[in-house]
């Protein structure tokens, strides 16, 4: 597995960041999402809970809180949900906006709190992953509470919150059955499988060429870089400008306490298979 960055570092506010000031993040967000064509996948929940982005389904209703733009609601569609401002057919809904400056450090504290992972944009609005908040930091920096993915600010830091915690243990997760439609398993792919099937007793640790990881060092990698791994995926580039997306994340899938408790089940109980991928014939 390997990491996400989270720093915890001051925000200094940016020229990039100033020069988008003028319109409210409310309604850069709205434009956004309107050239993106993006929504949350399967809509927001009702408050009191936070908000958290769905699994992609096919129809139903919905209704989400109520924003700065207006009431949010409506009907379902394939894939997708009602959006923001009353309008449907996708797009986020924004229920807050406050300004005020704020280090990272704080924004990771408050996401910690909620139960969520930060991530950090270093480009304009539309890449989070999903619902919680963002920080834009311009000054004054805007604190953005909101339903959906695609609507965090200029070179700032976003919370994704998770689902809640179902109690599942970490081996109920590691060895659990996913729908083929979302991600799949972790056994689908870190189990070492034979003819009768996986083991269960193993992991397989995925290592690109030349990596100086093995079954004897693999602990020294961080735990909670581990834990943004299956939070968020793993994708990159190669040296030679190849992509790869090695996995997917289970950010819509398990809580973080979840997250957190297969992370431990695999790095306590499990045997560690490395593996190395192919890259070139």
């Amino acid at each position: 597995m390997e990491s996400s960055y989270d720093p915890a570092a001051s925000v200094t506010p940016s020229a990039h960041g100033d020069a988008l000031k003028g319109p409210s993040s409310l309604l850069l967000a709205a434009a956004m999402m309107g050239l993106l064509g993006g929504g949350c996948d399967g809509g927001a929940q009702p408050e009191p809970d936070p908000p958290i982005c769905g699994t992609t389904g096919t129809g139903g209703s919905t209704t989400s809180t109520s924003g700065t733009g207006g009431t949010a609601g409506g009907t379902a569609g394939s894939g997708g949900a009602s959006g923001g401002g009353g309008a449907s057919g996708g797009g986020p809904t924004i229920i807050s906006e406050v300004e005020g400056n704020k280090s990272f450090a704080e924004i990771k504290a408050e996401c910690d709190a909620r139960g969520g992972f930060t991530q950090i944009h270093g480009a304009c609005s539309g890449v989070n992953s999903c619902a919680g908040f963002s920080y834009g930091d311009w000054d004054p920096g805007v604190l953005t509470e909101h339903t959906c993915a695609g609507v965090n600010g200029c070179n700032g830091i976003s919370c994704v919150v998770l689902p809640k915690d179902s109690g599942k243990t970490g081996k109920q997760i590691y060895e659990e059955a996913l729908p083929e439609t979302g991600p799949r398993s972790c056994t689908n792919c870190h189990a070492v499988w034979g003819q009768d099937g996986p083991d269960l007793t193993k992991f397989k640790l995925y290592l690109l060429p030349g990596s100086p990881r093995d079954a004897s060092n693999w602990l020294d990698y961080p735990a909670a870089a581990q834990m943004r791994t299956v939070a968020f995926g793993k994708t990159g580039l190669l040296d030679d400008g190849s992509a790869y997306s090695n996995m997917v994340g289970y950010h819509k899938v398990y809580s973080r306490a979840e997250i957190e408790r297969v992370v431990e089940y695999i790095r306590t109980s499990l045997e560690v298979v490395p593996s190395t991928i192919k890259v070139s014939d």
